[in-house]
């Protein structure tokens, strides 16, 4: 069965979407119940950031863990073939140096993914 929506073009939303399928109806329907519900945004009680973009400079006797994309998994952090960078890539991004407790998501790869830095836990794994 076919179905169809039909939008105004006041309810577009500006010129970031256009795709038909963003406006199917139970989509629509989902959104206007989600946008009811009380909210806070994540930026305003977390510090967020996309990670280092750069093309890591590996060494394998700094010690300095490098987490991407491909290590995080449903709650936890994959450590099998973990990589080191070298020290200057991250004194460079000391926005992107993990903490006990950070949340990575993944968003190439396994997009949505999420995984909790437990550096007691990741040590135990590699051992």
């Amino acid at each position: 069965m076919n179905q169809f929506s039909i939008i105004r073009k006041s309810q577009l939303e500006g010129a970031q979407r256009l795709d038909a399928e963003y406006y199917q109806p139970e989509y629509l329907a989902m959104s206007k119940k989600i946008k009811s519900m009380s909210s806070t945004r994540l930026g305003d009680i977390a510090f967020i950031t996309d990670g280092e973009h750069g093309s890591p400079i590996w060494d394998e006797n700094s010690g300095i863990k490098y987490f991407s994309s491909q290590f995080v998994n449903e709650g936890s952090l994959a450590t099998e073939d973990i990589r080191f960078i070298n020290t200057a890539i991250n004194e460079r991004n000391k926005r992107t140096q993990l903490k006990e407790g950070n949340i990575l998501l993944s968003i190439v790869g396994k997009i949505g993914m999420a995984g909790i830095y437990q550096p007691t836990l990741t040590e135990m794994l590699q051992q």
